[in-house]
């Protein structure tokens, strides 16, 4: 073989290595995205359970509030 024939087959060997590096980087990037973006989507449907139960305690709490009020003007009525 030749120098030159040498030189273009290093060539192609290289470019070959380098684009399986480059598809395994992408595929460990939107691995990772996807972990990130799960990991995401769970907090916030954490987050947004906390907020709900805190909304239905207070009005919980509200509602309580306003029966027991009724009730002591009704006995001070009797």
């Amino acid at each position: 073989m030749s120098n030159v024939e040498q030189e273009a087959d290093n060539s192609k060997r290289n470019s070959k290595e380098s684009d399986v590096v480059l598809k395994n980087q992408q595929m460990v990037r939107v691995q990772q995205m996807k972990k990130a973006a799960g990991a995401l989507s769970i907090d916030d449907v954490i987050s947004s359970d906390i907020t709900i139960s805190r909304k239905l305690m207070f009005t919980s709490r509200c509602y309580l509030e306003l029966a027991i009020s009724k009730r002591c003007r009704l006995n001070k009525l009797m």
